[in-house]
């Protein structure tokens, strides 16, 4: 797996899915405009037999007994091949280059071993975690309230440091590896920092209004920082920074009122590619955004939705200002567009519904891993089982899709609470929520603490 691992620390904030959504927005604007859209109470054992959507087939890639991923999402029946409760509430998830997945919580860190679930090392941080970013070469990198730490592949402490730039860390410290073990974190006092490995002070950048991700490329020499403005009392617009190790602004994207264009956007997530693409997980209130255009030409309309959307990746007949999702790849270099696409619930009546973006990862083969929360419904829902079991249409998600925005896989999981972590190698997909909640995937009792959902995927290929 390469690129970024990436939760959203509540940005839009932890929603509570039975009948309905509360949202609680980090605003600098206490009149905040966003609204989540409505939801449909649904439970694994009530989903209705009949689809208000096109249940056609698709053609399949790959899969045999009896499984499918296909086109837009067409998946019947998953086997999972391991699906364990950890125990725990994980603040922070990761899965490495080898499918080992890393978890904060609580004040520790603990690896676990994806074929037996089984924890291979836990080591003591001191405080709680906020944050864990891997680089190529194994290197672990976690902030929170003990600071910065760096641990080998096997878990043995390397570095550690106590503040970054004379600030401690608080619960919006983000941090990044490039493959180069250059280290880049992300402050509270919107504040970006890039560190050597041996944790030594190179740049620092002070950055606009509400920072909300960054990542970074050894390969570019540039790192990159997204988030939103309050532009008016009733307007949020986003914005992608990229700025050179030396501090310098490279290229802005976004950032700009454009006219006519008023639903409140903000870019969310980044994740950086080893071909030098920039990928955003992103959201919006409603139709009618900045993600429309060109991101540095507003004038110019972009065209997205990959090759064959569906009603689910199309904006239209929005169930009023609900959170949608955008996702869109950008050259690292110059920040020009290259592709993008939205994702979106649809309510019975076929409206338009809120689907919330947390983790995000991508591979070399250009695959997109979205994990989140929504409202119902899911496409295909009565279509897609795990281990037998129907699955409630909205809850925690995870999607997956091709370089070009298809939509391979979407499911929902069965559990409350946050994606915290997503990522894949060989022909392994894992997922890590914040809580089990229902716990439709473990034992099928009501459970508490997170839960580690490895899944097979069906491509043609296996990500080497």
């Amino acid at each position: 797996m390469h690129g970024r691992l990436r939760r959203v620390w509540r940005l839009w904030a932890t929603a509570l899915i039975c009948a309905s959504i509360v949202v609680i927005m980090h605003n600098s604007c206490s009149n905040s405009p966003l609204n989540p859209g409505d939801y449909e109470s649904r439970n694994a054992d009530s989903i209705p037999t009949e689809s208000p959507h096109s249940t056609e087939p698709f053609d399949t890639i790959g899969g045999s007994g009896g499984t499918g991923i296909g086109i837009n999402g067409s998946v019947h029946r998953i086997e999972l091949t391991l699906g364990s409760g950890l125990g725990t509430h994980a603040d922070a998830a990761l899965v490495t280059e080898s499918g080992m997945t890393v978890v904060g919580a609580d004040d520790s860190l603990t690896w676990i071993d994806p074929v037996t679930g089984s924890k291979a090392k836990i080591v003591s941080l001191g405080g709680s975690p906020f944050d864990i970013a891997a680089s190529s070469n194994g290197t672990i990198g976690v902030i929170g309230e003990f600071g910065v730490r760096l641990f080998d592949s096997t878990g043995i402490l390397r570095h550690h440091a106590t503040t970054v730039a004379g600030t401690a860390p608080s619960s919006k410290a983000r941090i990044d590896i490039a493959p180069d073990g250059t280290i880049l974190v992300l402050l509270q006092t919107k504040t970006a920092v890039l560190l050597d490995m041996d944790l030594s002070l190179k740049t620092v950048v002070t950055l606009e209004e509400s920072p909300t991700d960054m990542a970074v490329s050894s390969d570019l020499g540039l790192f990159f920082v997204c988030g939103f403005t309050q532009a008016t009392s009733t307007l949020q617009i986003p914005w992608i920074h990229a700025y050179s190790f030396g501090g310098e602004n490279v290229w802005t994207n976004y950032n700009k009122v454009v006219d006519g264009l008023m639903a409140d956007s903000r870019c969310d997530i980044l994740c950086m590619s080893t071909a030098g693409v920039l990928y955003m997980a992103g959201e919006q209130a409603g139709g009618g955004s900045p993600f429309d255009r060109d991101p540095q030409q507003p004038a110019r309309a972009v065209s997205n939705g990959g090759p064959a959307p569906d009603s689910y990746q199309r904006p239209h007949n929005l169930n009023g200002s609900a959170h949608i999702a955008y996702i869109a790849q950008y050259d690292g270099s110059s920040g020009a567009w290259l592709k993008g696409t939205h994702l979106l619930g649809r309510l019975s009546n076929n409206k338009g519904n809120t689907v919330l973006p947390q983790a995000l990862a991508c591979d070399r083969r250009g695959a997109v891993y979205l994990g989140g929360k929504m409202a119902f419904a899911v496409a295909n829902r009565d279509k897609v089982t795990i281990n037998g079991r129907a699955m409630p249409g909205n809850g925690t998600f995870l999607a997956v899709f091709d370089g070009d925005f298809r939509r391979l896989l979407w499911i929902t999981l069965g559990t409350d609470g946050d994606v915290v972590g997503v990522g894949a190698w060989g022909s392994q997909c894992a997922v890590v929520t914040g809580e089990t909640g229902r716990g439709v995937l473990t034992d099928g009792s009501d459970g508490e603490g997170s839960w580690l959902g490895v899944f097979p995927l069906d491509f043609a290929d296996s990500i080497d």
